[in-house]
Formats: C-alpha cells, structure tokens, sequence
C-alpha cells in the first residue's frame, strides 16, 4: 500500500494499463481495490475483508489469507520495477551523460563495436568536466572490456590496453578523493553544528587520503575547494576566514555545470560574514553580507533567506534601522512565503519601527491574528504592542497591557525569560510615570539602577529578545 501511494495519479493510469496487459487478472483488481481505499474516508477500506472480496469476489477467511498475502507480494514486484523504470526515465531526462552512457552500452550489447570506438572517448571527457566521475570510470571499464574481448592480442593493441588502464587509475583516484572530501566535509560539517548546539566534540582534523598518495591532486580546484571547506570547519577567527577566502578562490577554476558556483560563493561569504560578526567586527561583514545576496539571488527561499536574516541581525546589531526596514522590505516577496520567518521578520521590522520612534508603524506590522505564528512570536507582539502603547503616550494604558500580559505568560507556560522582561518593562513604566512628580536627581538615581540590572539581564537574553532590553535601556537615557 506504501508503494501505490507514491505513484501520481498519471503513474497510477500507466501502471494500471501495465497489469491489464499482463496474464495475471487479480492484480488489476488489488491495485485498484487498494487505490479506491486510500481515497475512500471509510475506516475499513483497506483491511483485508474488504481488499479480498474485490479481488477474489469471495468472502475472506482466515485459512485463504495467504492468496491474498500471494497477490501482495506480486503486486509489491511489480510496483517496484515500475518505480525503479520511471526513475531510470527521469534520470535520463534529467541528465544528459546518463543517457549517454546507457547508449554506449547498448552499442556493445548490439555489437555496434564501431559507434562504440567512435563515441565513448568524448563521453569520457564530457564526463571529467561536469566532475561526474562515476560516470566516467563506468564508460572507461567498458572501453577495456570492450578492448579486451574485441582486438587481437597484439603489441599496439595492449599498449594501448596499458594507456587506458593508466587514464582509469587517474579518474579512479579523483573520483576516490571527491568521494573521501564529500564524506569528511559532511562530517565537519556535522560535528561543528553539533558543537554549535551545545554537545561536547570536537571537529576531526582533515586527514590525506589518496589511492596514490605520491601523486598529490594540486590541479584539482574542485578538491581543494573542499579541502579548505573542511578545513574551515575546525577553525575560529581569522584562521576560518582565510580559509574560507582560499576555497572562495578556487571556484572560478571549476567549470562543471553540475557545479553551481554563485551559490558556492554565497554561501562562503555569508559564513565569512558570520564569522566577522563572531568576532564583533559588524563593519567588515557588511561587504561579505553584500556579496552572499548578490551571488545567492538565484536560490530558493530557504536558503536566501538565512543569509537575508543574517545581514539584517548586522544591520540592526549597528542600529542601522532604516537600512534594516528597506532589507525587509526589499525581501518581502520571500519570507512572507515561509511561515516562521515571516513573524520573526515582521517581528524585527516591528522593532526597527519602534527605534526609529514610528509606532504606527510598527503597529501596522502586527497581524491581526498574532497567535498563528507560534507562541514565542505571539508573546514578541504583546510585548511590541506595550512599546506602541508607551510611544503614542498611552502609558496607563501600556501598563494594564503589560499586567495583563504577565498574567497570559503565567498561565500558559511561566516562560522565566519573558516573565523577567514584562517585569522590568513594568519597573520602566512605573519610573517613567514618576518622571514628572520626582526631582530629577532622584530620576536619574533610579534609572541608572534599573539600566544595570537590565544590562545584566539582556546579556543573558536571546538575540530578539535583547532587542527589547536595548530599547528599555535607551529609552532611560535622557536626550542629549
């Protein structure tokens, strides 16, 4: 039943027309049986009472189980072929060379020696430059079986035996190294993340690995592109960026189509400008920021996105908060087609509104339904609609929200970090009101007070979330 709900409903027509071509009578009717019952809402649809009455118009015993147990079996044969052939199908649609190399193999099958010779060569190179090694290894057995088992043994014909077993062991030793290179940089790859995440490991050092470690692969850029990937992975610092700057550097020499270098170059200057951001050298990522959206314009959302949201945390990070909205708003059409991203945006673009004092602005980024995006986004807006409430001069106003929202966050899931967030906010409110009735040396007393325990507490707090401490703390700073 698994395999019958992969297929589209075009395959489904197809492999149907399959069956009824076939000997066999009730495998038409089991896959028909089983396709009515993954559409049906019926709860007894596909149990096997009602799949062995249409197949075999019989009711169902247990003592005949295993006919229809026979019929699936059949059935799962010949899914299997059929998902196996119209993947073979795409996969030759899809990819040029693979047909190629299928095509030289029916010439020997055939005995089409000379469209072979003539042919497998250029093949042979094609494959090399789209870095579809396998391809090539597989078309270069061919040419030595072929070779083989069709000259005379004769002295020119075993050189060139020699000539061809020696090409093969080169390809053989790039393909090894680009395989062993994919391996280890997933790896690195996964030990850092896992790194990032908390665990405690450490990221393996890039070991040398060839089949003929004399013969180091120096023109090969694709390989050491991954090198220096890899590499990068176990570095922090200066040391990761030059690293990265050196795979960056071996792109344009690689000209396989197969190779997409502007996503390659966008997604090594983002992590060039995150690592600058690391540092807290926010200037010099900007360009690298600049470079990964230039380069990545071509990618899907998901992937645009991250490096969109990377140089937004900069901008805000310098107080940028205009150039910040214009970034938002230019990459609209994008994240508002990811549903988390779309709050966490709306959300920031709130906050930038709310630093450059434009609350009704930054109101209009509220949805009229804050709860759809999460519970986390849902309590940002709350917190965001305090601010607007305060900036509009509503201060009584903002304070019964701000009340109301304490009571919301102890009733749903007493999320400490808010909790401390709605407390300080309520302490800013309660000063604020009390700006006019005290003298100001007593003001200023208190909101220093209040700023270093919010000092303290944003340095704890999540990145968005520090956010909002900054605009407490800056709002207690008297104009100059």
């Amino acid at each position: 039943m698994a395999l019958v709900a992969l297929l589209s409903n075009k395959e489904k027509k197809v492999f149907a027309q399959s069956l009824n071509q076939g000997k066999r009578s009730s495998l038409p009717l089991l896959f028909d049986a089983i396709c009515a019952g993954l559409k049906s809402s019926k709860p007894n649809s596909l149990e096997k009472e009602t799949l062995f009455k249409k197949v075999f118009n019989e009711a169902y015993s247990k003592d005949q189980d295993y006919l229809l147990r026979n019929e699936f079996r059949l059935l799962s044969k010949e899914l299997s072929g059929f998902l196996a052939i119209e993947q073979t199908k795409k996969a030759m649609r899809d990819d040029p060379l693979e047909e190629k190399r299928l095509l030289l193999q029916s010439y020997i099958d055939r005995k089409a020696n000379d469209l072979f010779d003539r042919e497998w060569q250029k093949v042979v190179e094609d494959a090399r430059n789209e870095l579809r090694l396998d391809i090539a290894l597989d078309i270069q057995k061919l040419a030595v079986e072929h070779l083989v088992s069709t000259r005379q043994a004769t002295v020119e014909n075993y050189n060139l035996l020699l000539e061809l077993l020696t090409d093969y062991q080169r390809t053989l030793q790039q393909h090894f190294t680009h395989q062993h290179l994919f391996g280890k940089h997933k790896q690195a790859f996964a030990e850092r993340t896992l790194q990032a995440i908390g665990a405690d490991i450490q990221v393996s050092s890039l070991e040398v690995v060839s089949v003929n470690p004399a013969d180091e692969n120096q023109n090969d850029a694709f390989a050491n592109h991954f090198a220096a990937l890899t590499k990068a992975y176990a570095h922090r610092g200066e040391e990761k960026i030059e690293l990265l700057k050196t795979a960056a550097g071996f792109v344009s020499e690689i000209n396989s189509k197969s190779f997409d270098q502007n996503a390659a170059l966008a997604t090594i200057n983002a992590a060039i400008a995150l690592e600058y951001f690391l540092l807290r050298e926010l200037e010099n990522s900007l360009p690298y920021h600049q470079k990964a959206l230039e380069f990545g314009s071509s990618l899907e959302g998901g992937k645009l996105i991250s490096f969109v949201f990377n140089y937004l945390s900069t901008l805000i990070r310098l107080e940028r908060h205009e150039q910040a909205i214009e970034l938002i708003n230019e990459y609209a059409s994008v994240w508002e087609k990811l549903p988390r991203m779309r709050d966490r945006f709306l959300c920031l673009k709130a906050m930038c509104h709310v630093f450059e004092n434009d609350p009704k602005a930054a109101e209009d980024c509220i949805p009229e339904d804050r709860k759809t995006g999460g519970l986390d986004h849902y309590y940002y807006y709350r917190f965001v609609q305090i601010i607007v409430l305060f900036q509009k001069g509503k201060a009584e106003l903002a304070m019964n929200e701000a009340e109301n929202f304490e009571h919301t966050v102890r009733y749903n899931d007493k999320d400490e970090d808010y909790l401390r967030l709605i407390q300080a906010m309520k302490k800013f409110l309660a000063l604020k009101s009390e700006q006019a009735v005290i003298d100001e040396d007593a003001f200023s007393e208190k909101a220093e007070k209040l700023k270093q325990s919010l000092s303290e507490a944003s340095e704890s707090a999540f990145a968005d979330r520090a956010l909002l401490y900054r605009w407490i703390i800056e709002s207690l700073i008297p104009p100059q």
